[in-house]
């Protein structure tokens, strides 16, 4: 459910190998074999991959945060990009700063 919400905070491509990943250690721990082998193998790449995308994207929002604009992209989803730039008054939420 998390990858699925994630979808519009573009962290679905994080979420979405990091389950598949511990979907595929799950089939290893269940089904057994020998180590380093099979769905063993599978998972560890699978969640090499996820924390990849996971450095990648903590880096851009750190940049983003910093700088205030987007330095590396993540692939902003159009829902995002139409929302308007609105910053909470204090204690007043939905308030715009200025008004």
């Amino acid at each position: 459910m998390g990858t699925i919400a994630a979808a519009t905070q573009n962290l679905a491509l994080t979420l979405g190998t990091l389950s598949l990943g511990s979907i595929f250690a799950a089939l290893a721990a269940l089904l057994g074999g020998s180590a380093g082998m099979g769905w063993d193998v599978a998972a560890g790449y699978v969640l090499l991959v996820s924390a990849i995308c996971a450095w990648y994207t903590a880096s851009a929002l750190m940049f983003e945060g910093v700088l205030g604009r987007a330095l590396l992209p993540v692939g902003t989803t159009e829902r995002a990009q139409k929302a308007p730039s609105v910053a909470p008054g204090e204690g007043e939420p939905g308030v715009a700063k200025g008004q």
